[in-house]
């Protein structure tokens, strides 16, 4: 999450309250967070120095702006290129494809190249999982049961064949574009 924040607040500074907008009006498509959440994550950056604490400011409730860094640029660009958390790959990707655009331009196919490979290895991961029940004896007591989780199968096969594929169309176009 904390790269989530950084991010947009390369794109702008803003308060809490603004990227709590922000969350809920752009990244809750792939990423949801609460103030708690989003005032640690602050926390965390402003004591990596990856991000500045302005002064409260505005009469009522006093406004505090957040802006990143020059070391917060460089360590998010670093970020936007690095692999993905296994543990959490589309959220992760998801994430990375959102400012793809604060990447230079001659970048960003190797980046969609490599999210592209990442959907591809999981396709395949489970394409050995779906022979392996293929060739399996079900007994006949489990067949509807295995049935209905072989579908669930193919569509994570078809899922994630699909989206690799469309990062490998998206990096030719990058690729065109640049040319």
């Amino acid at each position: 999450m904390k790269f989530v924040v950084l991010g947009l607040l390369l794109l702008r500074p803003d308060t809490l309250y603004g990227l709590r907008k922000q969350f809920e009006t752009s990244v809750s498509l792939f990423y949801r967070a609460s103030f708690g959440s989003l005032t640690s994550a602050l926390t965390g950056l402003v004591n990596a120095g990856l991000i500045e604490r302005g002064e409260p400011s505005g009469q009522g409730r006093r406004k505090v702006v957040y802006s990143a860094t020059v070391d917060g640029r460089r360590v998010f660009l670093e970020w936007l290129k690095s692999e993905p958390d296994a543990s959490d790959v589309e959220t992760g990707i998801l994430g990375r494809l959102f400012f793809l655009g604060l990447v230079d331009s001659e970048d960003r196919p190797e980046v969609l190249d490599r999210f592209g490979a990442l959907y591809d290895a999981k396709a395949t991961e489970l394409n050995g999982i779906a022979d392996v029940i293929d060739s399996a004896r079900i007994p006949s007591e489990l067949a509807d049961i295995i049935r209905y989780q072989r579908l669930v199968l193919e569509q994570g096969i078809t899922h994630y064949t699909t989206t690799g594929r469309w990062f490998s169309e998206l990096a030719s176009r990058e690729r065109a574009a640049s040319e």
